[in-house]
């Protein structure tokens, strides 16, 4: 694997772990206060707030990625970083205003009282400040600037978990209290990246009308297929208050929850990759490169699996605090299974962004979306939680297949298909015995 790429996955890993851990670091600390339901409801409500930061952020950030070493020269680049901004924070503030003013009608429609209006507004005021923030954090990869990376992601860990525990337990304010310790963590970490790094952008750069074109001509493809990622990741639970109960969606959303451990993989391997394979495109043998960072995650994940298959069940019983929440331990396996696969698109599927046609990233999350529909309502009134899991299997498998196939007809990359199969059929077998 290539130096470069393994240095960026060592340095963005201390602080993206770190950031994608809080969740499971919290999860003894939700559980002890939270009963199933009230997890069940925080976990609607978190899924809530992830759709309304892509409403805001409308592929800002994959925009600004994806031209930003196209930039001829300094003054370029940083237009190119303050046009996106500037729509940005637009459509953040738009999409916080309306999740503010219609927090009590969203709360009554979702869970049938207003009681988690407050929360929503929370959620909403959050907006705007955590776009900014995850947006400059991508700037500070793409400039290379790791530990800038590092710091302020530590900044809001830190702060993030600290204000949790004190809301929960001294001022006793339930779900409400974790997201207003979630916009204060946002916050703090946005005053110091904006102050140490971000405003020199601000300072020396102008917006540009052009440029918001090509923005807007690469994101807006794109956007469905973003939302059908969300899709594919948490309309299961909305769905799930159809035919199971807020104590179903508390025990699934808990093994989800410990299976996103694989999540820190996912997004580790993502921030480092993203910048990576778009610097390496224009050198000479890097298609073998790319098939061969393929192998070894393959390999990596497999292993990874395997881990988890003998350690699942301990790591739940060490991470719940109510033995309500342990039968979670049953969907952890597939769930973390169905998470690798979306992560092995990262590598497989660049097709549709090396060749600028974002649209085909919505085909592909439009097939798996409808594959999850369909299994989800065959299965779950039978099944119940286990029609859910089955139903994200089917998904994400049917997403790692045409992705692959959709990609290598726009920029074709010879990945091995055998040790794919072999990969596939090996996890299927821990399943089994699972």
């Amino acid at each position: 694997m290539s130096k470069k790429l393994t240095k960026s996955l060592l340095i963005y890993g201390i602080g993206a772990g770190l950031s994608q851990s809080i969740v499971i670091f919290l999860l003894p600390v939700y559980t002890s206060v939270l009963s199933k339901e009230q997890y069940g409801v925080y976990e609607l409500l978190y899924s809530g707030f992830l759709l309304m930061n892509l409403l805001g952020m409308c592929q800002m950030d994959s925009a600004v990625g994806r031209y930003y070493y196209e930039a001829k020269n300094k003054r370029e680049r940083n237009a190119y970083v303050l046009t996106g901004l500037m729509v940005l924070l637009f459509l953040s503030a738009v999409t916080a205003c309306l999740g503010f003013v219609f927090s009590e009608t969203i709360s009554a429609w979702i869970f049938k009282v207003e009681e988690y209006s407050r929360a929503i507004k929370i959620i909403a005021l959050t907006i705007p400040v955590a776009n900014f923030y995850n947006y400059f954090l991508l700037i500070v990869r793409f400039d290379n600037k790791q530990w800038y990376y590092v710091i302020a992601t530590l900044c809001q860990i830190l702060l993030t978990a600290g204000l949790t525990i004190f809301y929960l337990f001294q001022k006793n304010e339930g779900i409400a209290g974790i997201f207003k310790a979630n916009l204060f963590g946002f916050l703090t970490a946005s005053l110091i990246i904006f102050f140490f790094y971000g405003k020199s952008f601000v300072a020396k750069s102008k917006f540009d009308k052009k440029i918001l074109k090509e923005y807007f001509h690469f994101s807006l493809p794109l956007f469905p297929a973003v939302i059908g990622s969300w899709l594919n990741n948490h309309i299961s639970k909305f769905l799930m208050l159809l035919y199971l109960t807020k104590g179903d969606i508390g025990v699934y959303a808990t093994g989800l929850k410990v299976a996103s451990i694989f999540k820190f993989g996912d997004y580790i391997f993502r921030i480092a990759w993203t910048p990576f394979y778009l610097g390496e495109l224009n050198k000479e043998g890097h298609k073998e490169l790319f098939a061969k960072v393929y192998n070894y995650v393959l390999c990596f994940s497999g292993l990874a699996l395997l881990g988890f298959f003998l350690l699942d069940r301990l790591i739940i019983s060490l991470l719940v605090s109510q033995n309500e929440f342990l039968e979670a331990s049953k969907y952890a396996l597939p769930l973390a299974f169905s998470i690798v696969l979306v992560w092995l698109v990262q590598v497989v599927g660049i097709g549709p962004i090396v060749a600028k046609k974002t649209i085909y990233n919505t085909y592909n999350f439009f097939i798996s979306l409808l594959v999850f529909f369909a299994l989800f309502f065959i299965l779950t009134p039978s099944m119940g939680i286990n029609g859910v899991v089955i139903s994200q299997i089917g998904s994400a498998l049917t997403l790692f297949m045409v992705s692959w196939y959709n990609s290598n007809k726009l920029y074709f990359i010879n990945f091995n298909k055998i040790y794919t199969a072999i990969f596939i059929f090996f996890i299927l077998l821990l399943l089994y015995l699972n």
